[in-house]
């Protein structure tokens, strides 16, 4: 795939998630509208930075991401935080949202000049996610009953989410330092584009634990969240 389908079928698949979720809204509870939400607010986006570079608006589009990477994190720990009542998941998640804002201009201002991408922010950030990911799962197996974990669409969806974001805190730990330094450009060329393959497969996995949910859960009135 070149990059430009490589984007459109990640756009794509932002699109149906949430035009599903927005279509079935009476069947979510306030966890799974929250990342219908969040995966708007990603469409949105990669929209407007493609836009950037396709138009020539500017020179790089790093800086249209800021407001979601600071943003994207919060909703993500907020998820974990409405979908398992714990008080350690809500302890996380406010601290999240009073912490990220800030360390994301901190880190543009003071750590990364704003000709340097923000990998600061998604590095911390990732770590936030991750440990909220390792607690869902721990409670999930904790407290299993006779149903089976992996019938759990939140088993899927923590496991799904730890392995993606683990990549990208990997990915993004050397991002300036290898746009800098990195001599071979196709090295780099093989590395956007497994990087964008992610995005695909983990956008496509995601639809479809989304499908699940959709299929076997009762209606967000009748639900009560676990």
């Amino acid at each position: 795939m070149t990059f430009d389908l490589l984007f459109y079928t990640y756009a794509g698949l932002l699109a149906y998630y949430m035009l599903i979720g927005l279509f079935f809204w009476n069947k979510l509870n306030r966890a799974y509208r929250l990342m219908v939400f969040n995966v708007g607010f990603a469409l949105l986006t990669e929209v407007i930075a493609w836009q950037v570079i396709v138009q020539q608006w500017l020179p790089s589009n790093f800086e249209i991401f800021i407001p979601y990477i600071g943003g994207s994190f919060i909703l993500y720990v907020f998820f974990f935080s409405f979908h398992k009542k714990d008080r350690l998941l809500r302890v996380l998640s406010w601290f999240t949202i009073a912490f990220m804002p800030v360390f994301t201009v901190v880190n543009y201002f003071l750590l990364q000049d704003p000709g340097r991408f923000s990998s600061n922010v998604i590095v911390l950030g990732s770590v936030f996610l991750i440990g909220a990911c390792l607690r869902t799962l721990y409670l999930i197996m904790k407290n299993a009953d006779e149903e089976s974990i992996y019938q759990k669409s939140s088993f899927w969806m923590s496991t799904l989410i730890l392995f993606y974001y683990t990549l990208i805190m990997l990915y993004f730990s050397f991002f300036n330092y290898r746009i800098k330094n990195l001599v071979q450009q196709e090295v780099n060329e093989i590395i956007e584009i497994f990087f964008r393959y992610l995005n695909v497969l983990f956008y496509l996995a995601l639809n479809l634990i989304f499908i699940k949910e959709l299929l076997f859960s009762q209606p967000a009135e009748q639900k009560q969240e676990v």
